[in-house]
């Protein structure tokens, strides 16, 4: 069996436990209490979504709501699914799994519970995602009117349990800081279901692709930045720079743990002695996290958030990830267009791009948001687990690197 669909039956039963059964293909028959019927788009063998057959207002809602970081011709394609959807395709599409629940067996599934935190009855759409570290069901909460009631999360291992509790704590933080030009999710539920974590987050409205060129985005990453307060340090003076040095101590000896501790060491002779402002991150400041809506960045993804962080590190990574992953841009391009993009923004405010005071900020936010991103990808085993371009460290960490020492140093006391 092809590993996404083993993974989606998997997922599947993990969510519908036994005694309910998983089955593909054709709708089962016989004295069964109930079956229930989800599309698998676009097919078995490589699905992306997980789509209640019915009710057809819920199976639209859960496509309309999916990718909203994609491309036109992505939108127009799942505008497309989710009219049909709408009329009735669900229960003649020709790929779909079952839940069959036993005779006279209790229910106590994901929906069934999601149902009692809500108060009324939900369904689930599944977003099927590629293989990494950090992946867990990720559940979009639909009721029967077709209205997203939220989006829950499934903590499978010690792992991913940390991240729902991570970023619960990280909204709720957020929540009482007065942000002004974003927009969070509420917390209605965080808890254990089944030996499993379980967050549920309140649905966000849709509104606009977050894209690089859009004000919103540089604004709200400026802004979050500076949310709970900013310090300024030389660089290697900084906590942050001491956090790292022991994070990079702890990680597994290896080939790319070598590459980054001569690159970090090239860093701080020549930039040791600039001033860095140091500030709020989302983590994963990505157009797939985020939507505009008005004048706001709605955003929602909260679980790799810290302080302590350089300001500017979310820029670099809005800019790297959409070249990469958007745009199928080469990865060490895509850090060349980051350091362009992120210059181009300067002198005056930071307009949200990379901070560092009294500094050339785009040389030094790229240079540092590479071996943050590399040690980070070491720490949660995704250059080990994940099977994404970015995850495969061999293919980009020593030329990108290498880009970045040979660029002239960092002037400290001059403001380009």
């Amino acid at each position: 069996m092809p590993s996404q669909r083993r993974y989606l039956a998997d997922t599947g039963q993990l969510l519908w436990p036994a005694p309910a059964r998983i089955t593909f293909g054709r709708r089962p028959r016989g004295p069964h209490a109930r079956v229930r019927s989800y599309a698998v788009v676009p097919t078995p063998a490589n699905p992306k979504l997980l789509v209640p057959s019915r009710p057809n207002r819920t199976a639209a809602q859960a496509v309309r709501s999916y990718n909203t970081g994609g491309s036109r011709r992505q939108r127009a394609m799942l505008a497309v699914l989710a009219a049909g959807l709408r009329v009735g395709l669900g229960s003649v599409y020709p790929y779909r799994m079952h839940v069959t629940d036993a005779l006279g067996a209790e229910r106590d599934d994901i929906e069934q519970r999601l149902s009692e935190i809500c108060g009324r009855p939900v369904r689930v759409a599944l977003f099927v995602t590629p293989p990494r570290a950090v992946r867990k069901p990720v559940l979009q909460v639909i009721d029967e009117r077709g209205c997203a009631v939220g989006y829950a999360k499934v903590g499978v291992d010690a792992f991913t349990r940390s991240l729902l509790t991570a970023e619960a704590a990280a909204v709720q933080r957020l929540t009482g800081s007065e942000l002004t030009s974003i927009g969070l999710p509420q917390i209605l539920h965080h808890g254990d279901w089944r030996g499993n974590g379980l967050l549920l987050q309140s649905a966000l409205r849709r509104g606009e692709p977050a894209h690089s060129d859009r004000p919103e985005v540089a604004r709200g990453a400026d802004e979050l930045a500076r949310a709970l307060g900013v310090v300024t340090s030389p660089l290697t003076a900084s906590s942050y720079w001491q956090q790292f040095r022991r994070r990079l101590r702890a990680l597994p000896a290896g080939a790319a743990a070598q590459r980054i501790e001569r690159s970090a060491e090239v860093l701080a002779t020549r930039a040791g002695d600039v001033s860095v402002e140091f500030g709020c991150s989302h983590g994963d400041w990505a157009p797939w996290n985020m939507t505009i809506a008005g004048d706001r960045l709605l955003v929602w993804d909260w679980e790799k958030f810290a302080c302590d962080v350089p300001v500017g590190f979310d820029a670099v990574h809005f800019a790297v990830q959409e070249s990469v992953v958007l745009h199928r841009a080469d990865i060490v391009e895509a850090f060349a267009r980051a350091h362009a993009q992120l210059d181009r923004k300067l002198p005056g405010d930071l307009n949200g791009a990379v901070g560092a005071a009294g500094a050339a900020p785009a040389e030094l936010g790229v240079w540092l948001y590479a071996l943050e991103i590399a040690v980070r990808y070491l720490e949660d085993r995704e250059a080990e687990r994940g099977r994404t371009r970015m995850s495969r460290l061999d293919d980009w960490l020593d030329p990108v690197l290498s880009v970045q020492e040979t660029r002239r140093r960092p002037a400290a006391g001059a403001r380009r």
